[in-house]
């Protein structure tokens, strides 16, 4: 019976802890993206705002609240104006249950287990996340590293050491590949916060497995991105904050909640809204051609041209051979392009330069001493970009101005994803390859379970 029990009891407390995730996904990167100052994002975690519909600000009760059973009893729709629920909430809280499972049926009743079910906790959230926003929140990433070195220190010397070890390697691995990365391609080749994560989950595997990370990330995630290259035209996601759920959503902390809105800014008094979902209170005004007055009756009528052709709709004339201008008044080029579409390729082919801290001229000796750990371990690599002509600090930061190319993919879920199959699934690889050519390979990569 009790065989039985356990493995219930802990996908209950999964689903629970999975639903307060969903908070924690939808709160933290819209927390970062309205301050630089990275621990404020604790504070919206605590908000006690009811969680309310961005559609009708339908408050969601109690009832509405547990996990799965309400999103399916509700048909995966608010209870008050009918919208579509994200399946992302019930997704979280499914996967994070069965994980709990999945611990317990790798550790047992014995104290492995508590440090597994801590790293769940901080590579679930961290896997939306960074799909979904191209980030990887300190509030997450440097108290896990923390968590994983100090829940080592009860199994003995042999595991604080490996903790210890296993975290350097990730994040100086990662940091060395950041370096070389822009040498080859003279721009970022990898996020600035895929070494903290590496780091925790060294800190929490140890530095043998975290081979088996590495190659299980790059496998997983060039299979997705190239399939998702030919059937979407593009491998990884939007650009940060717009690529919604496609369904209403909340900061809510149940399946039942409505999905997370854009990378906009929001109101401490008023439920997030999403781009294409204005609230109740606020009426959206149409947009208007580049140019042009807001209000029709403050227009004035454009002539026609010489020719007879009619004006565009900004008021500016066609070209000589009759094509339309583009949206911001430039004639197309010969060859058809727009001057947008040449500014889009002399972006694609920038070259970003990096120059160390402490190799800045007029600096003191005693100076360029402190900087050396800094521009070692820390510096942003490649340096940000110089704010444009009329740009000034404090404006529109410049992450929010950032759109991935084509093929870009962040790294960030698919090396959570296997930080999380390496800790599952580590005994069954050696027991599967026990004895086949492939044994000793197993042991190289992945390392001998522990």
């Amino acid at each position: 019976m009790t065989e039985f029990l356990y493995p219930a009891f802990l996908f209950a407390f999964g689903l629970l802890f999975g639903s307060f995730l969903n908070v924690v996904i939808h709160r933290l990167p819209r927390a970062e993206s309205e301050t630089s100052t990275w621990w404020v994002g604790y504070g919206s975690l605590v908000n006690p705002r009811r969680s309310q519909c961005p559609h009708c600000g339908h408050a969601i009760t109690w009832y509405e609240n547990i996990p799965v059973v309400s999103w399916l009893a509700l048909r995966g729709r608010c209870a008050g104006c009918k919208a579509p629920i994200s399946p992302r909430y019930v997704l979280v809280e499914l996967m994070t249950g069965l994980l709990f499972v999945a611990c317990f049926v790798r550790f047992g009743l014995t104290y492995p287990l508590l440090p597994a079910l801590v790293m769940v906790l901080l590579v679930v959230p961290l896997v939306f996340i960074d799909a979904e926003h191209w980030i990887l929140p300190f509030e997450l990433t440097l108290p896990g590293i923390a968590l994983g070195l100090a829940l080592a220190l009860p199994l003995g010397w042999d595991a604080a050491r490996n903790a210890l070890i296993g975290a350097a390697a990730g994040f100086l691995g990662f940091r060395v590949m950041e370096y070389f990365g822009w040498l080859m391609f003279r721009k970022e080749a990898l996020g600035a916060g895929d070494k903290y994560l590496l780091a925790l989950l060294g800190a929490f595997l140890g530095w043998r497995p975290l081979f088996g990370v590495l190659f299980l990330s790059s496998l997983q995630g060039a299979v997705f991105g190239g399939v998702n290259l030919l059937l979407r035209g593009r491998a990884g996601p939007e650009a940060p904050g717009t690529s919604p759920d496609g369904a209403a959503g909340a900061d809510g902390s149940s399946s039942s909640g409505p999905s997370p809105t854009s990378h906009a800014a929001l109101s401490s008094d008023a439920a997030p809204t999403s781009d294409a979902a204005p609230t109740s209170d606020a009426a959206p005004t149409a947009p208007t051609a580049q140019g042009a007055p807001t209000s029709s009756a403050n227009a004035v009528p454009t002539p026609p041209t010489a020719d007879g052709a009619p004006p565009t709709a900004d008021g500016a004339p066609p070209t000589a051979d009759g094509a339309p201008p583009t949206a911001d008044g430039a004639p197309p080029t010969a060859d058809g392009s727009t001057s947008a579409d040449d500014a889009t390729a002399d972006d694609a082919d920038e070259v970003f330069t990096f120059t160390p801290d402490f190799l800045r001229p007029g600096l003191s000796f005693p100076r360029r001493l402190a900087l050396l750990p800094w521009t070692l371990l820390f510096q942003p690599i490649p340096d940000d970009p110089p704010l444009a002509e009329g740009d000034k600090e404090g404006g529109d930061d410049l992450d929010d101005e950032w759109v991935p190319g084509a093929t870009s993919l962040p790294f960030g879920p698919w090396i959570g994803l296997a930080g999380l199959e390496v800790l599952l699934l580590t005994p069954w690889l050696h027991a599967t390859f026990a004895g086949t050519p492939f044994g000793l390979t197993m042991k190289l990569i992945f390392g001998t379970p522990g």
